[in-house]
């Protein structure tokens, strides 16, 4: 059972998600601008873990349940995927995350590119390390997203949350 400071946190954290997913610049220019479906990359903080090797596999309770809940609420035809500090499908453990960041941006790079992402505007939602990861990645990959990736997908934004 969760303490009351924790619900609060969690509430906090996932209002501010929320919050910012209206309030962030977009990285696409508006020449640029045309609705497409959309897809989240959920990219994970620093001494976390997951044993599954499906990327889809969102875990159901904590932060990541809360933004899953909540994005899939306002956007339910969205995919979403959990990013792996071991590249796409690949399970990671806690020390997999204290390596460079350049290796992390590297790995992110795999989940663009994925054939599942066509035709998507892609959103990287990162939490504490994973938010570096995320701007890192949109800092070093902001060009390419105008001109969209190999299956005309393209970056349409990065939300940090408590980087």
């Amino acid at each position: 059972m969760r303490s009351t400071k924790s619900r609060i946190v969690v509430a906090f954290a996932t209002a501010i998600l929320l919050f910012s997913a209206f309030i962030v610049t977009p990285v696409t220019n508006k020449a640029h601008a045309q609705v497409k479906p959309k897809a989240f990359i959920l990219v994970p903080g620093i001494l976390t873990s997951s044993s599954s090797t499906d990327p889809k596999s969102i875990p159901g309770n904590g932060f990541w349940g809360n933004v899953y809940t909540t994005l899939k609420g306002a956007y339910p035809d969205a995919i979403f995927y959990e990013y792996s500090y071991n590249g796409f499908g690949t399970s990671y453990g806690k020390l997999d995350t204290i390596r460079s960041l350049d290796s992390d941006v590297s790995s992110l790079q795999g989940y663009m590119n994925n054939s599942a992402l066509s035709g998507r505007d892609i959103y990287l939602v990162g939490h504490s390390k994973g938010g570096a990861v995320a701007a890192l990645y949109g800092a070093a990959y902001y060009f390419d997203s105008l001109y969209q990736f190999t299956y005309n997908a393209r970056l349409a934004g990065v939300i940090t949350c408590f980087t």
